[in-house]
C-alpha cells in the first residue's frame, strides 16, 4: 500500500465499496423482491389455491396444477399465466444464465423512516420474505396442464435484508440473521412454522430500529432476479482484498494510490 496510512485507506476502500454496491441494488418500484404487484402476465397467487396442495408443493412433493385449482375456470386461467411464467423464465435462463423463477411465501410490509429534505423517498415495501427455486414442466403438448416443483433450499430475501439495513435504518447483521433463519427452517417441515419463525426474528429487530412492519400471509410464483447480489456481498465483503490492490484504491481516491499505479505502468 501507498500514500495514506493503512487505516484511513481501508477506511476510504470500504466506504467507496458500499457506494458501488448501492449502485448495484435496484431500489425502485420495479424490483419485485422489495416491491412485489402480483402482476397477472408474470405470476400466480397461490394464496387462496388448494391449501394441502399448496403445502406438499412447499415441502417439495411435485405439484400438478390442477391440484392446485380444482374449478375448470381457475384451472384454465391459471394455465395461462403459468404458461407465459414458464416462458420468460426459460427465456432469462437460456439468454442470461440466471433463475429467476421462484416461489414467495410471506410478503412484508415495512415504512422507512422519515428522510432529511432531498434524500431518496423509499416506498413502503410489499417483499417476499422466503424464497424457493421453481421448475415448471409442461404435462402435454398443447400445455393444458403443468407440473410445479420447488427447490429443497429455502432463501431469506437478501436484496430486502440488505435494503432493511442500507436504506431503512434498520441495525441489522445480515450475515448473522441468515445463519439463524437457517437454523430456524430446518428445525421445522412446516412452511407456515418457518414463516412465522423467521418472521418473528426479524419483527423483534426491525421493531427495536423503529421501523412499522407488517406480515402478509400470502404465496405466489413469480420472476425474482437478484444475480447482482453475489457483486454486493463481494464489495460490502472484501474490503481488505480491495484495499490492498492500488488501482481500486486509486478509484476510491485514495492518496498517493494514483501515482504508485502510474509507477507500476
Amino acid at each position: 500500500m501507498s500514500g495514506a496510512n493503512d487505516d484511513d485507506r481501508f477506511r476510504r476502500v470500504q466506504e467507496q465499496a458500499a457506494e458501488w454496491a448501492d449502485t448495484l441494488i435496484d431500489l425502485s418500484s420495479k424490483n419485485t423482491l422489495l416491491h412485489f404487484k402480483n402482476p397477472k402476465t408474470a405470476s400466480l397467487d397461490l394464496t387462496n389455491a388448494e391449501r394441502d396442495a399448496v403445502t406438499a408443493l412447499l415441502c417439495g412433493t411435485p405439484t400438478r396444477l390442477g391440484e392446485l385449482f380444482h374449478d375448470p375456470d381457475q384451472h384454465k386461467t391459471s394455465c395461462q399465466q403459468v404458461r407465459q411464467l414458464r416462458r420468460k423464465i426459460n427465456a432469462a435462463a437460456e439468454e442470461q444464465g440466471i433463475e429467476v423463477g421462484k416461489v414467495a411465501h410471506g410478503f412484508v410490509k415495512a415504512t422507512p423512516k422519515t428522510t432529511s429534505p432531498g434524500a431518496p423517498q423509499l416506498r413502503t415495501s410489499r417483499a417476499p420474505l422466503l424464497l424457493r427455486s421453481l421448475e415448471i414442466e409442461s404435462r402435454t403438448v398443447t400445455e393444458n396442464d403443468f407440473t410445479l416443483r420447488v427447490d429443497d433450499e429455502v432463501t431469506v430475501n437478501p436484496v430486502f435484508l440488505y435494503a432493511l439495513v442500507s436504506h431503512y435504518g434498520v441495525d441489522l447483521d445480515i450475515t448473522e440473521f441468515t445463519d439463524a433463519a437457517a437454523e430456524l427452517v430446518a428445525a421445522t417441515s412446516d412452511p407456515d412454522e418457518q414463516l412465522d419463525e423467521v418472521y418473528g426474528r426479524l419483527e423483534a429487530v426491525v421493531r427495536r430500529s423503529g421501523v412499522p412492519i407488517s406480515l402478509e400471509h400470502g404465496i405466489a410464483i413469480g420472476l425474482f432476479n437478484y444475480e447482482k447480489q453475489p457483486m454486493v456481498e463481494d464489495l460490502r465483503n472484501s474490503t481488505e482484498l480491495l484495499a490492498g490492490h492500488d488501482l481500486v484504491a486509486a478509484l476510491a481516491n485514495v492518496e498517493g494510490a494514483a501515482e504508485a499505479v502510474r509507477a507500476d505502468a
